[in-house]
């Protein structure tokens, strides 16, 4: 049996912005299972580097965390012989250790540098995992927005503090992690749910829309939340992308998309109506540009815009409108 990844979240304090030029003060890292288990921890405060020099602009922060300085200012060892003891350290772990950190830019540099330059090697290789890039995946948010403020408070561990001093810093993002790890291993495993609407004007022409993040185009409408019917969240995410307010409620078909380069999910397709030649000038797209514009096309149209599974399940839906009768579809294929 393959050995256990350990997630070894750590965090640094220095006195500069990037290594060499400036010193590594301290770092901590916590060893964690996926399960969350705690299954080690290491600490060490550094001699500076007699090369470098400090930074300004860190500098004055550092006049604002008089804890933090103090605390990474007691039992200073050589950088030397703090990094031969971290790689014993992390050699000893159960299992390959695997570089974690908030952000990993910034904390994996220090480290790998005073790695390489004082015992030649590096037990984490090359890279490591940044937990705002993991966010960014998770919450679907832009990455300048995927920070800290951001995430739901139910991932973090309220009684460990960010507290600027590096072992509790990385215990803290250390549950954070394990804890966005556990919720994307849940929530990989259910069937995804979307509902959209088929909306037309009175030549029949149907309304498209085009995202700002893929490539193609789709009908209106978005994922059900939870504790929300399909038909609820079809209503909410017209709303949100067109602004209109309509009365939807006849299903046309329900598409069961098995996994394949995409999570296994069921797509819904209500009827959304004809729209008046006044609801068509009402459109509001929203603000925060996830939508870049809209268009009514024809069937042929349609199908250079959408994504094959996609124009197999409008055409679908067109027939059960056409015919008053609702189709149960698989991968968009009458079942």
């Amino acid at each position: 049996m393959p050995s256990p990844e350990i997630f070894v979240s750590t965090d640094i304090e220095a006195d500069g912005p990037i290594p060499g030029l400036y010193s590594m003060l301290s770092f901590g890292s916590a060893a964690y299972l996926s399960d969350k288990t705690l299954v080690a921890t290491f600490s060490a405060n550094l001699e500076t580097l007699p090369e470098a020099s400090t930074h300004p602009d860190t500098m004055r922060w550092w006049q604002t965390q008089p804890a933090a300085w103090a605390a990474c200012h007691t039992d200073l060892e050589p950088p030397e012989q703090a990094m031969r003891r971290y790689v014993s350290w992390l050699k000893a772990l159960p299992g390959k250790p695997v570089f974690v950190a908030y952000p990993a830019t910034f904390d994996f540099m220090f480290v790998y540098w005073y790695l390489i330059r004082f015992v030649g090697e590096s037990p984490f290789s090359h890279g490591g995992l940044d937990i705002k890039t993991y966010a960014m995946a998770m919450l679907e948010t832009p990455y300048h927005d995927s920070t800290k403020r951001q995430m739901p408070q139910r991932w973090f561990a309220p009684d460990l503090p960010h507290s600027h001093i590096a072992l509790d810093d990385a215990k803290e993002h250390g549950v954070l992690f394990c804890n966005m790890k556990a919720e994307h291993h849940r929530e990989s495993r259910r069937k995804l749910m979307a509902a959209a609407a088929l909306i037309r004007n009175a030549e029949g022409d149907v309304l498209l829309v085009q995202p700002s993040y893929r490539p193609d185009w789709l009908l209106p409408g978005g994922m059900v939340e939870a504790q929300e019917s399909p038909l609820a969240a079809c209503r909410r995410e017209v709303q949100e992308e067109l602004g209109l307010s309509l009365p939807i409620e006849t299903l046309l078909c329900l598409d069961y998309m098995p996994p394949s380069d995409r999570r296994e999910s069921l797509q819904f397709v209500y009827w959304g109506g004809v729209l008046s030649a006044d609801q068509i000038a009402k459109i509001t797209l929203p603000s925060d540009n996830e939508l870049l514009t809209h268009r009514f096309v024809n069937l042929e149209t349609a199908a250079q815009l959408l994504l094959p599974r996609s124009i197999k399940r409008l055409k679908q839906a067109m027939i059960a409108l056409e015919t008053g009768q609702f189709r149960s579809l698989e991968a968009g294929e009458l079942v």
